[in-house]
C-alpha cells in the first residue's frame, strides 16, 4: 500500500521525542503514514539503541544543520506522499488525530492543524508567563481549556515538491 502521509518531527531535544511524540505515534497502528525523524546538529545526546530499535517506516536523519526550520526543508524536500503532518516534538497524537487530519486532506483542504491541549494546568500556571505573555509560547484561553496552536500542522504536497533545501 502506498502511503499518504508523512508525519515529520523536526527536533532538537531528542528526549522529548522518546516521551511524547514517537513513543504516541508508535502504537498507532495504521498503514496509512510513515514517521521521519530528523535530529538538529546541535544533538548530543543520541540514543543508539532506541533508535537501532525502531522498525517499520521510521526514517532517521541526523542533520549537519542546527535550526528547525532547516530541519523542516529537509523534511519537505524527502517528503515523497501526498501529505505531510508537521508536529512538535512534545506532542503527542492519537490514531483518531491522524485520520481527523487526513479525512480534512482528502476532502480537498491544503492546510490542516489541530487544537491541541496543554499536559497539564502547571504550564499555564508558570510564574515566569503572566497572563498577558501567553500569546508568545502560543497558549491560549488561560481562563479555562488552555490550547495550544501551530504544533501540529499538516499540509497538502499536490504542488511539486521541493528537491532541495532552500539555500543559506
Amino acid at each position: 500500500m502506498v502511503k499518504k502521509l508523512t508525519i515529520a518531527i523536526c527536533s532538537n531535544r531528542f528526549d522529548k521525542i522518546k516521551e511524547y511524540s514517537l513513543d504516541s505515534l508508535l502504537k498507532v497502528k495504521s498503514p496509512n503514514f510513515k514517521i521521519l525523524l530528523i535530529l538538529d546538529s546541535a544533538i548530543t545526546n543520541i540514543d543508539n539503541a532506541f533508535l537501532n530499535s525502531l522498525k517499520g517506516d521510521v526514517e532517521f536523519i541526523k542533520s549537519d544543520q542546527a535550526g528547525l526550520s532547516k530541519l523542516r526543508n529537509i523534511a519537505l524536500a524527502k517528503c515523497d506522499t501526498k501529505y505531510i503532518l508537521f508536529i512538535d516534538d512534545d506532542v503527542a497524537l492519537d490514531s483518531s488525530a491522524i485520520e481527523i487530519i487526513v479525512d480534512n486532506l482528502e476532502k480537498g483542504c491544503d492546510i490542516v492543524g489541530l487544537k491541541l491541549a496543554a499536559p497539564d494546568d502547571d504550564y499555564k500556571n508558570r510564574w515566569y508567563i503572566t497572563p498577558n505573555q501567553l500569546h508568545y509560547v502560543g497558549v491560549h484561553s488561560p481562563q479555562n481549556n488552555t490550547s495550544i496552536w501551530g504544533a501540529c500542522m499538516a499540509f497538502n504536497m499536490r504542488y511539486p515538491a521541493i528537491t532541495e533545501p532552500p539555500g543559506e
